[in-house]
């Protein structure tokens, strides 16, 4: 049982000094009009590519892989 226990502490030791920590907004400075004029594109060619019949190939996935790209 000590062993599982002592396990378990390697772990979240490593966690703690491997993982960073962040406030769930940290990140969020890097979200602006351009990122979501992108996301607004890439989810209407996504809704269109799904109508479609959700093809693998053709302009309708080619239209869709390429704005996904864009992200």
């Amino acid at each position: 049982m000590n062993f599982i226990f002592s396990v378990v502490q390697v772990l979240q030791r490593s966690d703690a000094y491997t993982v960073p920590r962040r406030k769930t907004n940290f990140y969020k400075f890097l979200w602006d009009v351009e990122a979501t004029e992108l996301k607004m594109k890439s989810v209407d060619a996504h809704k269109l590519w799904d109508a479609a019949g959700r093809p693998r190939s053709g302009d309708v996935f080619i239209k869709m892989r390429s704005v996904k790209a864009l992200l």
